[in-house]
């Protein structure tokens, strides 16, 4: 039976990396009975990126955003206009996210695991390796710590689906009555965490999040640059890109363990202190 899949992206300029990560994605369609609709929130690139994609894909539609929205914002506007039509599923990706030909498989094995050993259905967590060192540098987590302070461990064994307690937003497959469960990303949140909270929101609701086997594809590994000087530092780590306060004060008060206040204080004084040893 054909599945209808909505695939949510948000992007800002990189029309390189979209083009070649769709490109990819409409390899899967040779490999399943899957008809995709691609709902972009496009960020105010300044690359031309939705005529070229409207130029290179039929089954595209834009969204077209201010340049404030970042990860979570973007995607939380393309998964409410996903809601208005009557999706089976909803594909996040990231586009420098590059699917395997049969990544779809991958993940619809996820999804079929949990319905033959549960009886329901899950959300299915892509994999992804870094193309150069190939090491696993994205997917599931599962919650480490103690009862004082939250930590998050990432699944690098795989060979087998991963019940995980959390995951990175790179590649998931969600099901329809699952999204409906859970609603859109929390707005509380802009760029990071929002993927994580949303993971978490749906362990709390005994929902199941399932890795993939395998690999789905390659992503590489994010590096964080900050600004030159002291003030410039500062300010790019407060950013919307990295660790603004009111969001992982959010995410820490609604998911963190006993001493949950300290671990928010904690990044904020040691970024203060190194970036004042290396002046």
């Amino acid at each position: 039976m054909l599945k209808k899949i909505a695939v949510l992206l948000t992007v800002h300029n990189r029309i390189d990396l979209t083009l070649r990560c769709l490109k990819a994605l409409k390899i899967n369609e040779k490999y399943g009975e899957y008809s995709f609709s691609i709902i972009v929130y496009d960020d105010k690139s300044s690359d031309g990126t939705p005529e070229k994609l409207l130029a290179n894909f039929t089954n595209v539609s834009i969204i077209h955003g201010t340049g404030s929205a970042y990860w979570s914002g973007g995607m939380r506007k393309a998964f409410n206009e996903a809601y208005k039509n009557h999706f089976d599923y909803f594909l996040w990706l990231n586009n420098d996210t590059f699917l395997h030909k049969e990544a779809l498989t991958l993940l619809f094995n996820s999804i079929n695991h949990s319905l033959e050993n549960f009886n329901e259905e899950c959300i299915a967590v892509g994999v992804t390796q870094d193309p150069i060192s190939k090491k696993i540098n994205y997917g599931g987590y599962k919650l480490s710590g103690n009862r004082f302070f939250q930590n998050l461990k990432l699944i690098t064994q795989l060979g087998s689906y991963k019940l995980c307690d959390t995951f990175n937003g790179n590649c998931v497959l969600i099901p329809r009555n699952i999204a409906i469960n859970l609603k859109n990303i929390d707005k509380q949140f802009i760029h990071s965490l929002g993927d994580f909270d949303y993971g978490l929101r749906a362990k709390e609701k005994s929902i199941k999040s399932f890795t993939t086997k395998e690999p789905i594809g390659t992503c590489s590994s994010n590096s964080k640059e900050f600004g030159v000087g002291y003030f410039d530092r500062l300010k790019s780590f407060f950013g919307p890109k990295y660790l603004p306060p009111k969001p992982w004060f959010v995410y820490l008060k609604r998911h963190g363990r006993m001493l949950w206040i300290i671990q928010f204080m904690v990044p904020y004084i040691y970024r203060f202190l190194n970036i004042k040893r290396n002046l």
